[in-house]
C-alpha cells in the first residue's frame, strides 16, 4: 500500500512536467528547423525507450554567450561570435536515465554514461554533431567547419584584443541585429 504523500505525487507526476513541455516547444520552435525536427526526434526516441530528454537551451544572444564564456564552471562555452548556439545551430538537452522493465519483470535503470552513450549514438545517426566534454550538447556543424566560416564572416574572433573582462562592457550586436543576421542566413544553410 503506498502511502498518503506517494499517492498524492503520482496523482500530480502527469502534471509537473507540463511547463517543462512548453518549454521544450518553444526551444524546438527557437532553432533551426533543420535542427528542431531533429531535437523533436532525440525527444520521441528517448520516450520510447523509457528515458526523457530535457531541452536546456537553444537560441542564445551574443550577450548571454557572454556570460556564460565568463562564468564558465561546469560545462565549456564557445567564446561570443563564435557559438553555434548564436545562430540557432545548436542546442543543449539533460538526457535522464532510461529506465526499463526486462523479460523477466526486473526495473533496470541505466547508468547517466550508458544514458548519454546512447542518446549521443541517436544524435550522430540523424547528422547531429556532439562536442567532447560537453554531454548533451549537440549541434549542426562540426566545430572546425563552423568556426572557419564564423571568423571569415567576422562573426567570431577567437583572439580578441582586450581580456575577456573586457567584454561583460561591450555589446557588438543588439538582439535586433541578431535577429537580422540570422533571417539573411536561414536561406544559406541546409535544410
Amino acid at each position: 500500500m503506498l502511502c498518503k504523500s506517494t499517492r498524492r505525487r503520482h496523482l500530480l507526476e502527469p502534471f509537473l512536467f507540463l511547463d517543462v513541455g512548453l518549454r521544450e516547444s518553444r526551444i524546438i520552435n527557437s532553432v533551426h528547423p533543420w535542427l528542431g525536427v531533429r531535437l523533436q526526434w532525440l525527444q520521441d526516441v528517448s520516450r520510447i525507450v523509457g528515458g526523457n530528454q530535457l531541452l536546456i537551451s537553444g537560441v542564445r544572444t551574443q550577450a548571454e554567450q557572454r556570460t556564460l564564456y565568463d562564468n564558465q564552471t561546469t560545462r565549456p562555452a564557445a567564446y561570443p561570435g563564435c557559438s553555434q548556439h548564436e545562430f540557432g545551430f545548436a542546442a543543449d538537452a539533460k538526457w535522464l536515465p532510461i529506465t526499463q522493465i526486462t523479460s523477466k519483470a526486473r526495473l533496470k535503470v541505466f547508468t547517466n554514461a550508458e544514458t548519454n552513450t546512447f542518446m549521443g549514438n541517436a544524435a550522430r545517426h540523424v547528422g547531429l554533431h556532439l562536442v567532447a566534454g560537453d554531454t548533451g550538447h549537440v549541434q549542426m556543424y562540426p566545430n572546425s567547419e563552423f568556426k572557419s566560416w564564423a571568423v571569415a564572416s567576422g562573426f567570431c574572433n577567437p583572439n580578441p584584443p582586450f581580456p575577456k573582462s573586457a567584454l561583460s562592457y561591450l555589446s557588438f550586436l543588439d538582439r535586433q541585429s541578431f535577429l537580422d543576421i540570422r533571417q539573411g542566413l536561414q536561406g544559406f544553410i541546409r535544410v
